[in-house]
């Protein structure tokens, strides 16, 4: 649960007045959605958090401050590099609203704890914003880098209320903002508990659900072998009736020979074949038919394996037994399923080692990065480059970035089916389309970007022009140190 902006205004009186002249040491990013600021003052060190998470946007104490956990952020640079080594002269709340602002000579951090649109920013001293946590969420402000900060409107929340459900952190023990740590702390323990079982729970219902559907057709295609006998019998039948057929015929009665004595059977035929053809087509259908019940026979104990530990798995978590439904899961690789494998692969048995991503065959066409996230940046080398790399190479999900109001790469971050870009890539692959767009020379550049379902083109444009829609934009600077670290550390596709 976030703060109320009574319960803001409520640590604010309380750290205020002492962490007033701290100094700052040094600025830490544990997490994609949280900055830690270690501060030492008149009282001795401390560290403040503060916390943008969706479901828990926060600021209070910590006692220990966590390590880095992740390679720093724009934002976290930015300050590191402004704020660092400078003395907290203001911690205050601005507007009576969730959000605060932490003063450091004429430069700022403003952290707005708004819940699902919480973010941070750091404002120089003409009150430009020199870099955000997340990029721009708003569609009622322009609070990219470069733009005067616009602040939120009047509180929505009155002085002291606090959310139901949750007690209201005043009078807290020891450490200002202990209690509130320790509430938090624990609640995201939960959330994230609570959130490893769904995934967990949606993971082994999907993949025992298309185990069920393979079931089913393999056990289908082994049913097919009781047709083999009677199509090998029309296909024989049909060899010694030949003379007899009618040229075009659709059918031809035969005399079938059994134990029992002579039968009369209806053979259908296609008539663009000869009777001869109908017949090597009858076998051969008898030949798939028992080849198909015999891989059916291998194939099955196998899936029903698979399926009674889909099972296992998911009735380990509804017993509160994550670890063990997680262990079950990556012994069938579920939690590691392959983004490449075909629909109808899904849910047998995997055979070999998960592939690569499909890559373009001509390397020369695309360059290829690595983000600090590991995650791959996708860079066209020209027109052409550029229309395969988005036409051919990219999905929908994926994301498209390129230098607004320039020629230039287009570049694509591949995802996961339904992930997000973390900031720290969007950044990265930002600053690479600025530099290989006609901005290079450019101190700095605005960058669109969307996701690949969004960009068109039209069947007689030229290559490489593209229309996009839905598209946001981000601004880079190209003396950002991070991009000479990734030319530098170009990966080996390129």
């Amino acid at each position: 649960m976030s703060l109320g902006a009574g319960e803001i205004a409520a640590v604010v009186a309380e750290l205020g007045p002492l962490l007033r002249g701290a100094v700052l040491q040094r600025v830490r990013q544990p997490a994609a959605d949280r900055l830690v600021l270690e501060l030492y003052g008149a009282e001795g060190a401390c560290a403040l958090l503060l916390c943008v998470a969706r479901r828990a946007s926060r600021l209070h104490l910590v006692e220990t401050a966590p390590g880095s956990g992740r390679a720093a952020g724009p934002l976290a640079m930015a300050a590191r590099r402004d704020l660092e080594g400078r003395r907290l002269d203001a911690l205050e709340q601005l507007g009576g609203d969730r959000a605060v602002a932490l003063r450091f000579g004429g430069a700022a951090l403003v952290a707005e704890l708004t819940g699902a649109h919480a973010n941070l920013f750091l404002l120089d001293a003409e009150g430009r914003i020199v870099a955000a946590l997340w990029a721009d969420r708003s569609r009622l402000r322009d609070n990219r880098p470069g733009q005067p900060y616009t602040p939120l409107g009047a509180a929505g929340v009155r002085a002291g209320e606090a959310p139901v459900g949750r007690p209201a952190f005043t009078g807290v023990d020891a450490l200002p903002g202990g209690a509130m740590e320790r509430w938090h702390d624990a609640r995201e323990t939960a959330l994230a508990a609570e959130a490893r079982a769904a995934g967990l729970r949606r993971a082994a219902a999907g993949a025992l659900e298309r185990t069920a559907r393979t079931i089913a057709r393999v056990r289908a295609e082994g049913a097919r072998a009781d047709e083999a006998p009677r199509l090998q019998r029309m296909a024989e039948a049909l060899v010694r009736g030949a003379p007899a057929a009618p040229r075009g015929a659709t059918s031809l009665r035969v005399t079938d020979w059994t134990e029992a004595g002579p039968a009369e059977l209806d053979v259908p035929l296609d008539p663009a074949r000869t009777v001869r053809q109908n017949a090597e087509r009858l076998f051969a259908q008898a030949k798939r038919f028992r080849a198909g019940a015999a891989r059916a026979a291998a194939r099955l104990p196998e899936l029903e394996r698979r399926a009674a530990a889909l099972e296992a798995a998911a009735a380990a978590v509804a017993a509160g037994e994550p670890d063990r439904a997680a262990e079950i899961l990556r012994a069938l690789q579920v939690l590691a399923e392959e983004r490449e494998a075909p629909a109808g692969a899904r849910g047998a048995p995997a055979a070999a080692p998960p592939r690569e991503r499909r890559r373009d065959p001509d390397a020369r066409a695309v360059r290829t990065f690595t983000a600090s996230s590991g995650l791959s940046i996708l860079v066209g080398r020209d027109a052409a480059g550029n229309d395969r790399l988005t036409f051919a190479l990219a999905r929908g999900n994926d994301l498209w970035l390129h230098a607004r109001d320039h020629t230039g790469s287009h570049v694509v971050v591949p995802l996961p089916r339904g992930a997000d870009p973390d900031p720290l890539t969007l950044h990265e692959a930002a600053l690479l389309a600025a530099y290989f767009s006609g901005a290079r020379t450019e101190a700095g550049a605005d960058v669109d970007y969307t996701r690949r379902k969004h960009v068109r083109k039209s069947p007689k444009s030229p290559a490489g022009l593209v229309y996009v829609s839905a598209a946001r934009t981000v601004r880079v600077r190209l003396d950002d140190p991070r991009l000479a670290a990734l030319l530098a550390a170009k990966g080996p596709r390129s």
